[in-house]
């Protein structure tokens, strides 16, 4: 950034200073604040700087405070003076000479509490702002807030750079409080303090360009669809997230103005991670993350959707359909002609050792399978039991033990994905006869 820009920029956060600071205290409005005592959380009012009255009351002054800068701006960076910004979003900076001037001064009220701090807070802010006219990129970062999700530790890195974290009191306040006269209907806290974070790059444009490169939205969901499929086929529970907001690590004066919805309705739960848990997830995480075998592939996906059922037939039906994505997935097509209830439970039989186990697991495979044929031509009562093994099951948790079944599975097959053995017949047959594969 040109040293002219830079300076009357430094000239215009001076002046802007001098102009807000005096009015803090004459405008006060309610605040939702939340605070955490024990386990937990509290909300309530708080009176704090309107600071949108404030920035409205002072528009006129903070135009002139920063129309030299905004000028020089225009002459340097000419291409900062029409449409900028990201995929789908683009602004012209420089419409008003107090835009990117009013952005800076939330940013020091945010980061210091002031509008008048010292020099040495004041220069970085300026340096990040020459950087993202330079750079042409601005570095984000998503945080996605989990539901249902607890953990005895306060971080816990994940994979590819995402870490799941506990929420500070001011971000759980970003996020669920603020000036009360906004509302908070979807932004109601229930308590969940956990979010999932990475981060990423976004390409600024320039202009009435087409939209011709993947846009944001492309570059994170499938992250943390990823992290929420590692999580759901980790161990049992209700757990995923409601929507994300990308925010720049750093100044800019442009920000995503979307949030990103798409996963699947959440049941409220419980998803709990104990500290001896933590390593085992972040090591399935790695294997979930590697994983490019589609029977493997369909077999997470479908238990992942059964974590989130709240139909037992549903969940039931997930489950055994992946089931059967692993323990037939070596059938040969002469095969599947004949009886496939008789080899899928066959099959899972060869999992066990003893005599005992595997008749057990035969029996337990045969009627999850009976259950999700029944399920499958309507013909199911919820309130009726039924045979699951040795044991007669209500519905749900017939549901309960099949996806319990489906994830030990995964377990068991899914270091070996690369290799897949589940889909060479030879594995299965050996296996009818107690031999090692």
């Amino acid at each position: 950034m040109h040293d002219e820009v830079k300076n009357a920029f430094r000239m215009g956060i001076a002046k802007a200073g001098a102009i807000l600071q005096p009015l803090v205290h004459q405008f006060k409005e309610m605040h939702l604040v939340w605070t955490k005592q024990g386990d937990q959380w509290r909300g309530e009012g708080q009176e704090r700087p309107a600071l949108t009255t404030l920035f409205a009351r002072s528009n006129q002054d903070l135009d002139a405070a920063g129309r030299e800068f905004n000028d020089l701006l225009r002459r340097y960076h000419p291409q900062y003076a029409g449409l900028v910004g990201f995929l789908g979003q683009r602004i012209n900076l420089t419409h008003s000479p107090s835009y990117i001037l009013s952005k800076a001064m939330l940013t020091l009220w945010e980061r210091h509490h002031t509008f008048q701090p010292n020099g040495a807070a004041i220069e970085p802010l300026i340096q990040e702002f020459a950087d993202f006219i330079d750079n042409r990129q601005v570095r984000l970062r998503f945080i996605a807030q989990l539901l249902n999700y607890r953990m005895d530790a306060d971080t816990l890195a994940l994979v590819e750079g995402l870490t799941i974290r506990r929420l500070s009191e001011q971000e759980v306040t970003d996020l669920h409080g603020g000036p009360v006269w906004l509302g908070f209907g979807a932004r109601k806290f229930t308590g969940d303090e956990y979010v999932i974070e990475g981060e990423c790059n976004a390409d600024l444009t320039f202009g009435n360009t087409p939209d011709a490169e993947p846009s944001i939205l492309e570059e994170i969901r499938p992250k943390l669809d990823k992290a929420i499929l590692a999580l759901r086929t980790f161990k049992e529970g209700r757990i995923g997230y409601d929507y994300v907001q990308p925010q720049p690590l750093t100044f800019s004066p442009i920000e995503p103005n979307y949030m990103i919805f798409g996963d699947l309705h959440v049941p409220r739960g419980q998803y709990t991670i104990s500290t001896d848990e933590m390593m085992p997830l972040r090591q399935h995480a790695q294997l979930i993350w590697s994983c490019s075998e589609p029977a493997m592939k369909l077999a997470c996906s479908r238990l992942a959707d059964a974590q989130t059922r709240s139909s037992p037939q549903d969940q039931l039906l997930d489950a055994v359909v992946g089931l059967e994505a692993l323990l037939l997935a070596g059938l040969r097509h002469e095969d599947r002609r004949g009886e496939l209830k008789f080899r899928f439970s066959l099959n899972y039989s060869t999992l066990f050792n003893t005599p005992e186990e595997r008749h057990h697991a035969f029996r337990v495979a045969k009627h999850l399978y009976d259950l999700r044929s029944i399920i499958a031509h309507g013909g199911l009562s919820e309130a009726a039991t039924h045979p699951v093994g040795d044991e007669r099951l209500n519905l749900c948790d017939a549901a309960i033990r099949a996806s319990a079944v489906l994830r030990d599975v995964i377990h068991r097959f899914l270091p070996q994905a690369g290799q897949h053995p589940y889909k060479n017949h030879q594995f299965w047959e050996r296996g009818y006869f107690g031999l090692s594969s």
